[in-house]
């Protein structure tokens, strides 16, 4: 008979316990590092088995109204009033007030954004995650990767590396896909992404989202932007935006290996736990 989940887990290495190895040399299993999938500019891929409402509503949360939903507004809103629109009023362009604006006004639209992707996926079993081309091979080569460093307790970066996850990102595996196909697929993958268990459906997540964070903006941008024009151009900058989201992550292998090869740091692999936390803890069994 096939094993349950619960056994085949209890077979594998826990942090901290003796295993013993084929050899007979006793090791103690270390830690393994958290999952490329919670890296801030890779993230959310689709890792794992089926989306749950769990995630969804954790990384929903954390993201929505976590520390990086103050900080980021606050970056763009100071660019703004650095390079500030000449067509926007001056109570839009100078001072703590006009500051103030913006930052309200990427807020607003931000939160907008995420809540709508969210009920909207939720309400419909979408999961909205990015699926790479090469997500099936990962599976299998960081389970490989994985359950060696815990039987070794090996926890040493390789000649080169730092270690914890920046070693996990070099070891993403390579798509079997074209360039063409895979830059195909990203963008498609806006419009058209999966259900919860895995099907291909059309992105109402992806839509809706983007036209609520689109034409949200009118209810609080100044006359002359807070029109049908600017809000279309604005939804499309959104579908833009999930468009690149999607290549960066689906090209994200060869980004690594390439910032890795000229001896440059790693795209978000330094910033700190609770700016790439993207989800909460797993739900108790």
């Amino acid at each position: 008979m096939p094993q349950s989940s619960s056994q085949s887990d209890a077979q594998k290495p826990q942090p901290g316990e003796q295993v013993l190895t084929e050899d007979g040399k006793v090791v103690v299993a270390k830690p393994m590092p958290g999952p490329v999938a919670g890296d801030a500019i890779f993230a959310p891929l689709a890792t794992g088995g089926p989306d749950t409402l769990h995630r969804k509503t954790m990384s929903y949360v954390y993201v929505a109204f976590g520390p990086r939903a103050l900080i980021t507004p606050a970056i763009g809103a100071a660019f703004r009033q650095a390079f500030p629109n000449n067509n926007y009023p001056p109570e839009w362009r100078r001072g703590i007030g006009a500051f103030g604006r913006n930052y309200g006004s990427d807020v607003g639209t931000k939160t907008t954004i995420l809540t709508t992707r969210y009920a909207v996926g939720a309400l419909t079993h979408e999961d909205f995650r990015y699926r790479p081309t090469w997500i099936a091979a990962m599976g299998e080569t960081m389970r490989k990767n994985a359950e060696q460093r815990a039987v070794e307790g090996n926890d040493t970066p390789r000649p080169g590396h730092t270690g914890g996850r920046n070693d996990i990102m070099l070891q993403l595996p390579k798509s079997d896909k074209s360039v063409a196909h895979r830059l195909f697929y990203a963008i498609g993958y806006t419009f058209v992404d999966r259900s919860d268990d895995g099907h291909y459906r059309l992105a109402l997540a992806n839509i809706s989202s983007a036209a609520a964070g689109g034409f949200v903006a009118n209810a609080y941008l100044p006359d002359g932007f807070n029109d049908v024009s600017h809000g279309a151009r604005r939804m499309g900058s959104r579908f833009g935006s999930y468009a690149f989201q999607n290549v960066t992550r689906e090209f994200s292998p060869e980004i690594v290996r390439g910032f890795h090869a000229l001896h440059l740091p790693t795209p978000g692999l330094h910033l700190p736990e609770w700016w790439t936390k993207t989800s909460g803890p797993a739900p108790k069994q």
